[in-house]
């Protein structure tokens, strides 16, 4: 029995080789034990019926509100002060009013922006940068002259 990878990268499921390095494309993988086609009938039934399944999947992809993403944005440092808020308190009830996880990249020397990350249901994350884009409407960066 050979070596396949689940791959779940992208709309739909597939299989692959497991290549000496354990990695398809770059892609995150999960190892799973996948007969050879056409060694025994078992063997054949399950891969028709392993094939049958990723048609399924690909028929009908999860619902937007079954799984969850990530979304960032670039933000200079000063939208980044604004959104962290005095004791990080703006991030604390951003992720309680939209129910996510949210947080800002560390300052890194030399670097003027970060990077605003927002995991969770799809609706939740369009709320939540929503109210991003509010409080940083509400409270306007000073402007060098």
């Amino acid at each position: 029995m050979s070596q396949y990878v689940k791959v779940t990268e992208g709309p739909t499921n597939a299989f692959a080789p497991l290549g000496g390095n354990g990695a398809v494309s770059g892609l995150p993988l999960h190892k799973a034990p996948f007969p050879e086609p056409g060694n025994s009938s078992s063997e054949a039934e399950s891969v028709s019926s392993s094939t049958a399944d990723l048609a399924r999947t690909a028929n009908n992809p999860p619902s937007i509100h079954d799984s969850q993403l990530t979304l960032r944005a670039l933000v200079s440092t000063k939208e980044a002060g604004v959104i962290i808020g005095k004791g990080g308190r703006n991030v604390a009830d951003l992720r309680e009013a939209a129910n996510v996880k949210a947080g800002v990249s560390k300052v890194v020397p030399g670097v003027h922006d970060r990077v605003l990350s927002v995991t969770g249901f799809l609706p939740n994350v369009a709320h939540a940068y929503q109210l991003v884009a509010q409080t940083l409407v509400e409270n306007p960066l000073a402007v060098a002259a």
